[in-house]
C-alpha cells in the first residue's frame, strides 16, 4: 500500500485532478476578468432625464426611466462592438470626420492622415465626437440587422398582415380649448363650459385661442397623436358624431371636440408582391436586431452608478 501511495504515476493523477479542479474553480473569475464592463453614473442618469424633460415638458416615470437607461446602455455596447472590430478605422465617413476636426484645432502639426488620426484617437475624440459616436453605432446596428433571413414564412406572413390592413379613417371636427398656461384649472372651466350646453347650442364661447386653430378636416387619429397626443386622439375617434363630448386632455390644455364627419375605410386591397418582400424584409431586420442584441448584452457587466450595485442586462 505504501509502494503504491509513491508510485509516480498516481501521483501524477493526483496532480492532473488538482488542476482540473483549480481551473473550474478558476473559471467564473476569468470569465468575470474576461467580461467587458460598461458603467452608468449619476451624471449619465441627470442627462438622460433632462434631455426628456426637452423633449416632453415632464420627467420620465420610473418605467420610462428604465426604457433610458436600456437605450442609453445599449448605445454604449453597439458603440464598443465598434471599437472592437475596428469599424472606426474602416468607416470613411469616421476618418474624414476626424481629420477635418484636427486639421481645425491643431496649427503647425504633422500634415499625414495617420498621423493626425492616431492623435484624434489619442484625444479621445471617437467617444466624444456625437457625429462620429452616433455613425459608428448605426453601423453596428446595420451590422446586426444584415444577419436578417427571410424565408417562405415570412413571407406568408407579412402577406397576411398586409391584406388585414386598412386605411384608416379620418375625422374632421372643431374644438374649443381651455388653456393649462392662461387658466388655473382649465379642467374644471371646461366642465363648466360643457354643462351649460343645451341640445341646440352652438361652440361655448369662452374658450382660449389656440394655435393651429379651432377646425381640423380629415384627419387621421395617427396624426392627431402627433398634434395632441394619444388620448386626445382616442378620444375623438371614439366620439359620437354631432354631439359636443370631453373634456379631453392634451399637453396644452384641456378640449371640448365635436365631430362632424367619420370617413369610414376604403376596403381592402392586395398588396403588391414588393410590399410583402419589403414588409417581411422589416421585421426579419427587427428579429435579427433584437436577436443580436441579446447576444452583445450577455457579453456584459453593467455597473450602475458606479457603485456595488451590478444590473445583469439581460432578457
Amino acid at each position: 500500500m505504501t509502494r503504491l501511495l509513491r508510485h509516480p504515476l498516481l501521483h501524477f493523477f493526483a496532480i492532473g485532478a488538482t488542476m482540473l479542479v483549480a481551473a473550474q474553480a478558476l473559471q467564473p473569475l476569468l470569465r468575470a476578468l474576461e467580461t467587458p464592463t460598461l458603467r452608468v453614473t449619476t451624471a449619465d442618469r441627470q442627462q438622460l432625464r433632462q434631455q426628456w424633460l426637452r423633449e416632453t415638458g415632464v420627467m420620465p416615470t420610473d418605467g420610462e426611466m428604465r426604457a433610458l437607461l436600456q437605450w442609453h446602455i445599449d448605445e454604449a455596447i453597439l458603440f464598443e462592438e465598434a471599437l472592437r472590430l475596428g469599424l472606426a478605422e474602416r468607416d470613411p465617413v469616421v476618418r474624414d470626420r476626424l481629420l477635418r476636426n484636427m486639421r481645425f484645432v491643431q496649427i503647425g502639426g504633422p500634415d499625414d492622415d495617420e498621423a493626425l488620426l492616431r492623435q484624434a484617437r489619442a484625444l479621445g475624440m471617437l467617444e466624444r465626437d456625437p457625429v462620429v459616436r452616433r455613425r459608428l453605432v448605426q453601423r453596428m446596428r446595420h451590422r446586426l440587422e444584415s444577419q436578417a433571413m427571410v424565408d417562405d414564412a415570412m413571407l406568408w406572413t407579412a402577406a397576411s398582415a398586409l391584406q388585414a390592413m386598412e386605411a384608416p379613417a379620418a375625422f374632421s371636427f372643431v374644438h374649443v380649448f381651455f388653456s393649462s398656461d392662461l387658466r388655473e384649472n382649465p379642467l374644471d372651466d371646461a366642465r363648466a363650459a360643457i354643462s351649460r350646453l343645451g341640445s341646440g347650442q352652438d361652440a361655448p364661447v369662452d374658450g382660449d385661442g389656440f394655435l393651429l386653430g379651432a377646425e381640423f378636416a380629415s384627419k387621421r387619429a395617427t396624426d392627431l397623436a402627433q398634434l395632441f397626443g394619444p388620448t386626445f386622439a382616442t378620444a375623438v375617434a371614439s366620439a359620437p358624431v354631432g354631439v359636443w363630448s370631453g373634456p379631453v386632455p392634451s399637453p396644452f390644455g384641456v378640449h371640448l371636440i365635436r365631430v362632424s364627419a367619420a370617413t369610414e375605410p376604403p376596403g381592402v386591397r392586395a398588396p403588391t408582391l414588393r410590399q410583402v418582400v419589403l414588409h417581411a424584409r422589416q421585421d426579419a431586420e427587427k428579429e435579427a436586431l433584437r436577436i443580436g442584441m441579446e447576444r452583445l448584452r450577455s457579453r456584459y457587466r453593467i455597473i450602475d452608478a458606479g457603485d456595488a450595485l451590478e444590473t445583469a442586462m439581460r432578457p
